[in-house]
């Protein structure tokens, strides 16, 4: 056992003021009292054990504090505490503990390997919150500000909530006026008030919830019942990028949300630079990184957890990324691939009513060029009755026959033929014969219109149903 202090009281205030604390693996069987003290120096609490209480309250820590591998039997109080560096509570055992914060921590709160034996909300400002492995056995709440939350292996036993709070954490003076908590720090490295996960990799997302998260950076791969992660409030992912691309044919990336792993796997270093281009820094193919065949998994799991939620529209970006990733672990000589090719084109896979309108009325304008070409005759086929009258008179039979539409010659691009082909057309669209007389070529061009353009109708009738749906 190690005690040695350094302190002296603070001439303005009368508040304890340490230069040098090193209290490891000190047994405290009492209140362990330092409220509004000021450490100037490095602290270190590692292995200590308190059995009644620590109240930290207001306390300051100039630099490093190290609560590593303690046990706490009774609360915890760091209710407004200031660490100017980083505070390491890791392996750390809180067994009645219900509270934790706010404070602020300019550097990195590291609750690493922690265990909480009881319901516990922690409420932190800081720049970096590290809870890998930690785990809880009773309900937790976590609400942040500006902090990068890391969840790796962290294990919830109960219902857990994660939080980006959008206001600021206030207390109150001793004349009753609620100030603000100084984030001046932390603003001052240009970090978003946005909190953001990092890390949900081997975690049972069956319990837990984010709130108003930035996930741009989460890594979801191999988190498990990821179907089961409650989305709430508004939460962000990476966007595809936006300027044109030329391979070999102009075109754009569709406009949706991504998660991190398709980045990387966009920004591997197999693919060409125009494709890996604002996908982010290259990166080296290997055994670590993302497969589509995972990623297909990894959609398909938040996809049915917005659908859960009754959030279709929340989905539908999901949906669009299980495809994607579905069609690119295809090979080209399997028809699923061609199949998936065509649904893309055409649809964006049902999610692009703009697209599927387009080849909508491309499919139209091209139709109606070909009715006016080759579908319609050179003129309407008249009818001729034929018959022969018995010399002696009596009963006369009559024989009412059509003369064959003749191909058109001269000029087949006029305004009649274009109403007729425009009729043609738009009955085709709808599913229905137009009744117009046709040549040969017309019939099956009819039958081509009649076939696609309803289809391609309907794709466009269910990306707009994806999208409003509710």
């Amino acid at each position: 056992m190690q005690n040695i202090v350094n302190s002296v009281k603070d001439p303005t205030t009368g508040e304890p003021h340490f230069r040098n604390v090193d209290f490891r693996e000190t047994v405290f069987l009492g209140v362990a009292q330092f409220a509004e003290a000021l450490f100037e120096g490095e602290v270190a609490f590692d292995r200590c054990h308190f059995h009644v209480a620590a109240d930290f309250s207001g306390a300051t820590f100039k630099k490093d504090a190290s609560f590593s591998r303690c046990t706490f039997d009774g609360q915890v109080n760091l209710w407004h505490a200031v660490f100017h560096d980083s505070a390491r509570l890791d392996i750390t055992i809180f067994k009645k503990a219900e509270n934790v914060g706010p404070l602020t921590c300019n550097g990195t709160f590291d609750l690493s390997l922690a265990e909480f034996h009881a319901p516990m909300t922690i409420q932190a400002v800081a720049r970096e919150v590290l809870c890998r492995e930690a785990r809880w056995e009773y309900p937790a709440t976590i609400r942040l500000r500006y902090a990068r939350l890391d969840l790796t292996d962290a294990i919830f036993m109960n219902s857990a909530v994660v939080i980006s709070r959008k206001y600021p954490f206030f207390s109150m003076t001793e004349a009753g006026a609620s100030l603000p908590l100084d984030e001046a720090p932390i603003m001052a490295i240009g970090r978003s008030e946005k909190s953001a996960l990092s890390s949900l990799q081997r975690v049972d997302c069956a319990m837990l919830t984010l709130a108003d998260m930035d996930l741009s950076e989460c890594s979801f791969i191999e988190a498990v019942h990821l179907d089961q992660l409650r989305l709430d409030d508004s939460w962000v992912l990476h966007r595809t990028p936006r300027h044109r691309i030329w391979s070999p044919l102009p075109f754009r990336w569709t406009s949706r949300q991504v998660i991190k792993e398709e980045c990387e796997w966009r920004a591997t270093d197999g693919r060409t630079a125009q494709l890996r281009q604002g996908w982010g820094p290259p990166v080296h193919f290997s055994s670590h990184t993302p497969r589509a065949s995972t990623l297909t998994i990894t959609y398909r799991q938040l996809r049915k957890s917005r659908e859960d939620a009754k959030d279709e529209p929340g989905a539908a970006d999901f949906y669009y990324g299980e495809m994607e990733m579905r069609r690119q672990c295809l090979k080209w000589n399997e028809t699923e691939r061609w199949l998936l090719q065509a649904y893309w084109i055409l649809s964006g896979y049902g999610l692009r009513a703009a697209r599927a309108v387009g080849w909508f009325a491309l499919s139209m304008v091209f139709t109606i060029i070909l009715m006016m070409g080759f579908g319609l005759p050179q003129e309407s086929p008249r009818q001729a009755v034929t018959g022969t009258v018995p010399p002696d008179g009596g009963r006369v039979s009559f024989e009412i026959d059509k003369e064959d539409p003749k191909n058109p010659s001269g000029d087949r691009f006029t305004s009649m033929r274009f109403e007729k082909a425009l009729s043609v057309t738009l009955n085709s669209a709808v599913f229905r014969s137009s009744g117009q007389d046709l040549t040969t070529a017309g019939g099956y061009i009819e039958m081509a219109s009649r076939f696609s353009e309803p289809i391609l109708l309907g794709l466009a009738a269910l990306a707009i149903r994806g999208r409003v749906k509710r």
